[in-house]
């Protein structure tokens, strides 16, 4: 079946066969029916022929150019071994597919914008289309191709490419009935500004998870409350989402805290960043804990900062058999979890490390310090499944307090704490002093009473029934969309749907919990 030459300036939509994308200006047409066989390409000529002038001039041109089989045997052309004649390609036709586009071309522009959007998604430097590799790959992909400059894309297409994604997040949020939030403040190596984040989460009325970024922008002047305040209102007005946020999620500071109270807005802190406060509590409450992981970090720093010493380890490393080869790891003191990988890798190590420090001079942890380390790492382990567990991309409010009725069970499992009673106690004193109302949190009750892995089997008689009496509540006041209630009542007699895979099925210390979950009437499964 012939393919019209049309179809060189549209693309068929990827959800919808009854209507195409104009490659030129993005605009979508219909095909012209409902089916199949009601679909041409009437009204896709049509409309290069009133927007695109010189598209279609080139359209007609190369429709003039495509010569039939009789033609082609009339003007003397050559014939394939079955016979059937071959078009020998004009002399004009010839030098144009060898003639480079010009930079206002639609095949041009659209390897413009594609090459715009790989440096947004990728995070690559606009640069990045001067590097000699990435011109080279390019050049042969389409050698008629010429990558603009560096400068085209950073005050050009990216520009354009902004504008025309934040119209689309713009009506995607209109759409979403309750928002809530993500909000941190950072800094890196290659801007100095420090950037305030925030990301949008919503659910569609198709129970379907979406986020988005909705700002990453500079807080110029002091990092005030009240210049806080300022930056989330203004966004919150931007995007014209004020009355629908549900909750801002932040960490434990005082003026981001504040600033979000000023701004009007409810707000929760991050579950990771309190649990990494109450580690680093238990680490610097017992003077033997931190004399060890000094000890390792300064071994880490060795290794870290001498490119001989690393290959000399790697030499023992392979010399021993059935050795993990693992480089040593340095850790980060503002990130708790990186000093737990660092301790944990160390302890992986310690036969090529002790092999090492033989014949090289490198104080390693004594023999005491090394059973302290073991012990301290029994103790973090549940915290670190923890943060992996609540860091996961589909994890929710919801697994808060199944997370911290997990945690203070793994630490009550961990019976052989001699040397670490010190750090292990004031952990546990820590995370009872800052979760222990967690369950009485009504975002956190109401998002675990509803989750069907978790409903009430976690909560006391008090919680539950505090709990349900705020979801009643809530009930009242909800007004679902008419769609979902209709599907809801379509679909009543449907097959269940499967529950929602543990969020890591792989040591996820929610596993502490199985029996309690599976069981079926019991409300009251632990009391602290």
């Amino acid at each position: 079946m012939a393919t019209s030459l049309v179809w060189k300036y549209f693309t068929l939509s990827a959800v919808d066969s009854t209507r195409v994308s104009c490659n030129v200006c993005n605009a979508s047409l219909s095909r012209g029916g409902k089916g199949a066989a009601s679909f041409n390409t009437t009204n896709l000529r049509k409309h290069l022929e009133s927007k695109h002038e010189n598209e279609f001039r080139e359209l007609r041109r190369l429709e003039n150019e495509k010569k039939t089989p009789a033609a082609a045997a009339a003007t003397g052309a050559s014939t394939s071994t079955g016979g059937a004649p071959t078009q020998q390609p004009s002399i004009v036709r010839a030098f144009d597919n060898r003639r480079p586009w010009e930079f206002a071309d639609a095949r041009s522009r659209r390897i413009h914008r594609v090459v715009g959007e790989m440096i947004a998604l990728d995070d690559q430097p606009f640069n990045v289309v001067n590097r000699r590799g990435f011109r080279r790959v390019v050049a042969v992909l389409e050698p008629r191709y010429t990558l603009p400059s560096d400068k085209y894309f950073r005050t050009t297409l990216i520009p354009d490419l902004f504008t025309t994604i934040s119209a689309k997040l713009t009506d995607v949020l209109a759409s979403a009935r309750v928002i809530s939030f993500t909000t941190d403040s950072w800094t890196t190596s290659q801007c100095t500004d420090s950037l305030l984040s925030i990301t949008a989460h919503w659910i569609t009325d198709s129970w379907d998870r979406q986020l988005a970024v909705v700002a990453a922008c500079p807080i110029e002047g002091s990092h005030t409350a009240q210049n806080l305040a300022g930056i989330v209102s203004s966004l919150l007005e931007k995007w014209n989402v004020g009355a629908k946020v549900h909750v801002f999620l932040r960490d434990n500071a005082k003026n981001i805290t504040a600033g979000l109270r000023e701004a009007g807005v409810e707000s929760i802190s991050c579950f990771s960043h309190t649990l990494q406060l109450c580690v680093k509590t238990s680490l610097a409450s017992q003077r033997a804990v931190i004399d060890a992981v000094t000890t390792c970090r300064n071994v880490a720093t060795h290794f870290s900062h001498s490119v001989l010493a690393k290959e000399k380890l790697e030499v023992i490393q392979r010399s021993i058999p059935d050795q993990a080869c693992h480089a040593i790891i340095q850790d980060v003191q503002t990130r708790w979890n990186s000093t737990f990988y660092m301790l944990d890798r160390l302890l992986e190590q310690k036969k090529p490390l002790m092999l090492y420090a033989a014949d090289n001079n490198i104080v390693l942890p004594t023999a005491h310090q090394w059973t302290l380390l073991e012990r301290v790492l029994a103790i973090l382990t549940p915290i670190e499944r923890a943060t992996r567990d609540v860091s996961a991309e589909k994890s929710s409010a919801s697994d808060v307090i199944p997370v911290v009725v997990a945690i203070k069970r793994a630490l009550q499992n961990v019976t052989n704490d001699s040397g670490v009673q010190t750090m292990k106690a004031e952990l546990v004193r820590d995370i009872n002093a800052r979760f222990g109302d967690v369950a009485k949190e009504p975002m956190y009750a109401v998002a675990t009473l509803v989750d069907p892995r978790y409903r009430g089997k976690l909560f006391t008689p008090d919680e539950l029934a505090n709990a349900t009496q705020r979801l009643n509540d809530l009930a009242q006041n909800a007004v679902l969309p008419s769609a979902t209630a209709a599907q809801a009542t379509t679909s009543s007699t449907a097959e269940p749907a499967a529950k929602r895979a543990r969020l890591n099925n792989n040591d996820s210390l929610l596993d502490l919990l199985d029996d309690d979950l599976q069981a079926v009437d019991v409300r009251n499964v632990i009391n602290y």
